[in-house]
């Protein structure tokens, strides 16, 4: 199908470029995409895998950062109630 084909089907213009992405790429027909799109198998490259995990670890990093931040606001708040 051509881009103007996917247009006059129906599609709007960012499924169309999900269509065109790797599964296009990596030669998949065109029919199986719209058709069974969780049959194409296609695997991610080192730095994808790479990039998925590092924002991944960012993610975790910030929660256990929100964790201490709350932990230490917790125990100043009950250091000033001790206090009292």
């Amino acid at each position: 199908m051509e881009p103007h084909e996917l247009n006059d089907a129906g599609f709007t213009e960012g499924y169309s470029h999900a269509i065109d992405a790797k599964p296009r790429r990596y030669g998949a027909p065109m029919e199986m995409i719209l058709l069974v799109p969780d049959r194409i198998v296609f695997w991610r490259n080192g730095y994808e895998e790479g990039f998925a995990k590092g924002k991944a670890d960012r993610r975790a990093l910030e929660a256990w950062r929100e964790k201490v931040k709350a932990a230490e606001r917790a125990a100043a708040i009950e250091e000033k109630s001790n206090e009292r």
